[in-house]
C-alpha cells in the first residue's frame, strides 16, 4: 500500500468516526465482541424460550 493509498484510507476513517460521533442521536456504547456475542446469546435464548410477546 503507498503513502497515498493510506492517507486517503485514514482520512475516510477519521470522517467516518467524525459522522457518527457527531450525530448526537444514539449514547456511544463501547463494547468487546465477547460482550455483543453473551448479549446476543441471552436475548436468543430469551426468546426461543417465551416468544418475542414476552421480551422487554
Amino acid at each position: 500500500m503507498s503513502g497515498a493509498d493510506f492517507n486517503e484510507l485514514l482520512q475516510a476513517a477519521e470522517q467516518l468516526s467524525a459522522d457518527v460521533e457527531g450525530t448526537g442521536e444514539l449514547p456511544r456504547v463501547e463494547r468487546t465482541l465477547r460482550e455483543v456475542l453473551d448479549a446476543s446469546s441471552e436475548l436468543w435464548t430469551r426468546v426461543a424460550q417465551t416468544g418475542p410477546q414476552n421480551i422487554q
